[in-house]
This record gives C-alpha cells, structure tokens and sequence, in this order.
C-alpha cells in the first residue's frame, strides 16, 4: 500500500485500529437442545424395548425347560408305576389263592391301562375313557368309571397301593322306628284314638313328643313321609270311615255291655 494511501486511512475519524483483541471464552455445548433431548428419548424407548424382548424371551424359554422337566418327571413316574403294576398282576395270574377280589384286579387293570395310554400320548380325558371301555367292555359310565380310574391312578402314584371297596362291609344303622317296640307303642296309641282325630300328622307329633326322646333321649322330629311308609310297614292300611259288618256272636253275653 502506497504512503498516500495509508495517511488516507489514518486521516478517517471512525476507522481506527484496536490495540488490544479481547478473545471471547469457548462456550461447551451441554446438549440440552430440543432435537438432541428427543434423540435421547426414543434412544431411551428403543433400549427398554429390547431389554423387554430379552426378558420375555428368557422366560419363555425357561418356562419351556420348567414344563419339559414336568413332563419328564411324571413320564419317568408313569413308566415306574406300570412295571408295578404289571408286576402285581402277573402275581395274581400265577397265583390262584390270591386274596385279591375280581373288582380289586379290574381296579388294577383299568390303572395300568390309563397310564400306558397317558405314556403314549394321550390325554387324561381320552385315556381314562379307553381303559374304561376296554376293561368294562364298553358298558363303563360316561362319567363315573373314568373318574374313578383317575382317581385311583393318582392314589397308586402317591401311595403305591388302590384302597379295596368298602362296599357293604360297615355296619347298618337300624331306624329307630324299625323297632318291634317303637312300632307296638304306635299302635297301642292309635287304637286308643278316637277315629275322627286319628291323623298322620297326630302320628307324627305323638312319635315326635313321646317316642323319640324315649328312644334316643334327644329332641329330634320325623317326616310325614317316613311315617306313612312304616305304617305299610306295619300292616296299617287306610279306609273310609263308615260302619261295619257286624259277626255271628256279637250279640253275646260276654261281650254285651249290661
């Protein structure tokens, strides 16, 4: 630049040089801008999604190792459980004093066979039904055999062993109003009614108020159904009440009143 030049510049009033720059300090971002905390929240969303994923698939596939284990555990039980059983019917076959009674081998029967037809892959429903039907030749209950196969079979499982039937083999209560005496009292009492007020219901109440806590020293009542069938029981029978035919010899001194 000439001298001409620069005495031109320096002659300008508001164009002057600054001796001293004051540098500005450097401002750090701190990313708090709208974009960048948006960016940071669907970040946010997305990892907790797949830490979601992760979580359920873990269960999953523990849940399926947990029901596999289930189901080897009862398939190893089911295959232990017939060899015992299949051992306790040879035992039978070959032994003709067993003690064990015709119902108590079907029992065993039926068992083994739902349990073989629970290894083989069917269900509880379907086996309990096929071994019913094979062992009752198709005339088994629709409902009743199958449960009870059931149920037995889960006895076995637990206890090794199918309780016997204790069919007819407590002892019988006999009715209170079964008794030759009750039934005398009844009848003595009857005969000492008069006809017109002879009812079932003053049958029922005189049973209620003398005979029953002389027999059973208790409060207790009876119904007018139960009453009606002892009196069949008894011989009792209704009829009209109208007169009657009168014998040859009612007319006797003994039986005259003078």
């Amino acid at each position: 630049m000439a001298e001409d030049e620069i005495d031109a510049v320096a002659s300008v009033p508001w164009l002057t040089w600054k001796s001293v720059i004051v540098k500005k300090k450097k401002v750090h971002y701190l990313g708090t801008s709208r974009q960048t905390l948006r960016r940071k929240e669907l970040k946010s969303i997305e990892e907790k999604r797949r830490e979601v994923a992760v979580s359920e698939l873990n269960k999953d596939t523990s849940g399926r190792k947990e029901k596999e284990f289930i189901r080897q555990n009862k398939l190893n039980q089911w295959k232990e459980a017939v060899e015992k059983l299949k051992t306790i019917l040879n035992c039978t076959i070959s032994n003709d004093s067993s003690s064990m009674k015709n119902i108590e081998i079907l029992k065993h029967r039926a068992v083994y066979l739902y349990l073989k037809n629970l290894i083989d892959g069917l269900n509880q429903g379907q086996s309990s039904v096929n071994a019913a039907n094979i062992i009752w030749l198709g005339k088994a209950s629709d409902v009743y055999r199958p449960k009870a196969i059931v149920g037995w079979a889960e006895q076995f499982l637990e206890y090794g062993i199918i309780s016997p039937r204790r069919q007819g083999c407590h002892i019988k209560r006999q009715f209170f109003l079964a008794d030759e005496d009750v039934k005398n009292a009844v009848i003595g009492w009857s005969r000492d009614q008069r006809s017109e007020s002879l009812s079932l219901i003053s049958l029922k109440k005189f049973i209620e108020e003398s005979i029953v806590p002389e027999y059973l020293s208790v409060a207790g009542s009876v119904s007018e159904g139960t009453v009606r069938n002892y009196l069949h029981l008894w011989g009792c029978t209704y009829k009209p009440n109208n007169k009657d035919i009168y014998f040859d010899g009612h007319e006797r001194e003994d039986v005259c009143i003078s």
